[in-house]
């Protein structure tokens, strides 16, 4: 009888519990149902980020969600970290389906048209310039001989006289052989008498050849703008088409701050220096600078010595333009100008 006792007491005790456990966990439960909806990713460990997005792989790597904000995703994982490098392989498999093709091909489009957007800088404004420049005056140079030499033909005396093309373009376009003749005090040209319709074509060709001027002009003027806003203190030694030609050979304004001055120096003879490395023919002692007023003033025994003193100034310079300190050209110059009096 005291056995059957125990037994039902211990029956009623399970009971018991079965319905506490149960009346516990059913609260419990409906706790976490009554709070604020809030996704929390227990089991999400790893952020991966490429030109999609960031995306969050939980601890087996397997792909869990997606968000073009890092920070949303840092508020729902707050123990997210980084993929491990030996465990990336992993990732990059599940990016392998043809699903994302179309979106890294759009995605690719997109930044590539960023990126050419870009591109374009100074120095390459620069460049087109300079390069520019020189064409143009060796297309001037061959028209203006062409013509001149044709228009010898009906009055020599012009060219003979006159060594400038830029002078005598506007006088071939502007006058008449007796008007020229009259302008050169003299009576009569040996020349041979042309045709209205053969002159035509040599002053046709002449007016193109001053409308290149004007062009030429007008890029001079846009190149120094170029120069004065991008590097003013090599600008402020060697002028605007000297310092673009240097700019020009050393690639950017970043590589010729990088150069030595002896590098500087023989930028534009790169010709004769391997003639020299080569036949032994004597080394050339400067190159662009060979154009700078105070290397043309100065005499001959000495040019090589203002040439080292000019390109180290202008090596000063190019760091100074390159890193954006404070204007010491028109210092440079002066201290360049009162040693070479």
């Amino acid at each position: 009888m005291v056995l059957k006792k125990k037994l039902v007491l211990k029956k009623q005790q399970n009971q018991r519990f079965n319905f506490l456990f149960f009346f516990f966990s059913f609260l419990s439960s409906l706790e976490n149902h009554l709070k604020p909806n809030k996704t929390v990713y227990r089991m999400v460990k790893f952020i991966f980020t490429n030109c999609l997005g960031n995306h969050v792989f939980n601890n087996n790597y397997k792909y869990a969600y997606s968000d073009k904000d890092l920070k949303t995703i840092e508020k729902k994982t707050k123990d997210a970290r980084p993929i491990p490098p030996d465990k990336i392989v992993l990732i990059l498999d599940h990016f392998r389906d043809k699903s994302y093709f179309d979106a890294f091909y759009k995605e690719n489009i997109l930044r590539t048209k960023e990126q050419l957007q870009n591109v374009v800088s100074d120095d390459q404004l620069i460049t087109q310039a300079i390069s520019t420049l020189e064409d143009l005056k060796h297309t001037i140079n061959t028209l203006a001989n062409r013509v001149i030499e044709w228009y010898s033909w009906y009055c020599p005396e012009l060219s003979e006289n006159i060594d400038d093309p830029e002078k005598i373009i506007p006088i071939l376009i502007s006058s008449n052989k007796d008007q020229i003749l009259k302008k050169l005090n003299l009576k009569e040209s040996i020349g041979s008498s042309l045709k209205k319709a053969d002159l035509s074509p040599i002053i046709s060709i002449a007016l193109q050849i001053s409308n290149l001027y004007k062009l030429l002009k007008t890029q001079e003027t846009y190149l120094e703008q170029c120069m004065n806003r991008y590097c003013p203190n090599i600008t402020a030694i060697t002028g605007s088409l000297i310092g673009a030609k240097l700019l020009n050979q050393a690639g950017s304004l970043k590589h010729l701050s990088e150069f030595p001055s002896s590098t500087i120096q023989l930028l534009g003879a790169e010709k004769a220096l391997f003639r020299h490395l080569k036949t032994g023919a004597n080394s050339p002692r400067y190159g662009f600078l060979h154009e700078h007023p105070l290397l043309a003033k100065s005499k001959k025994k000495i040019q090589g010595k203002v040439a080292r003193a000019l390109a180290d100034k202008i090596a000063i310079a190019a760091k100074v333009d390159y890193f954006k300190g404070k204007p010491i050209g028109e210092k440079l110059r002066k201290s360049l100008e009162a040693k070479f009096k």
